[in-house]
């Protein structure tokens, strides 16, 4: 058991993990908002969700994944998920992360729904 009961990852860290894991240009990230989970900035225009350690379960942010599909197949103006989620090493344990494209009006025509399987991310 560690001694850390919530930490907050480095944004340059998310930023190299974001760029190598889905190959998104990262000029900048910056912390959004700190509640259940962190959520950040990834300029340009993509947001990385960080879900503390124990929060979340793989098959939990694969359904919160799979609900996002299912809710832009059907029209409705969600914010879509940018690749597939995985796991970060945070001092306390494994935490979860997922990213998001900003804008909820991009182009669906190319889209196609997310394979929402998590993963570790080395």
């Amino acid at each position: 058991m560690s001694d850390v009961l919530r930490s907050l990852a480095h944004p340059e860290a998310l930023g190299r993990l974001v760029a190598r894991e889905w190959g998104v240009p990262v000029e900048r990230v910056t912390l959004h908002r700190s509640l259940a989970n962190d959520v950040y900035r990834v300029d340009p225009g993509h947001f990385l969700k960080v879900y503390r350690h124990g929060w979340r379960t793989p098959e939990e942010v694969a359904w919160e994944c799979d609900l996002v599909a299912h809710l832009l197949a059907e029209g409705v103006p969600v914010a879509p998920v940018v690749g597939r989620p995985g796991v970060w090493h945070a001092p306390e344990g494994p935490g979860r992360w997922s990213s998001w494209n900003g804008s909820p009006a991009a182009d669906r025509s190319r889209r196609s729904p997310p394979a929402c399987t998590g993963r570790t991310a080395g």
